[in-house]
């Protein structure tokens, strides 16, 4: 049995894959994230999105 943290980053791991595969870097051998600039790069080193992480909590307050 998985435990739900696990599950969370196997579905994160499989976003950032369908993310990087939508640029047109799938052939390339993965990717990088850096937390402090919140860049996803590729692993050939073309920065392709950047990412913020959200407080969930602070979602659910707004009604956006």
């Amino acid at each position: 049995m998985t435990s739900a943290r696990a599950h969370d980053e196997d579905s994160l791991s499989t976003a950032l894959w369908v993310l990087v595969a939508h640029t047109g870097h799938h052939r390339c051998a993965g990717w990088t994230f850096e937390e402090r600039d919140e860049l996803l790069k590729c692993a050939c080193g073309t920065p392709l999105f950047q990412l913020r992480m959200i407080d969930q909590e602070a979602s659910e307050d707004d009604p956006r």
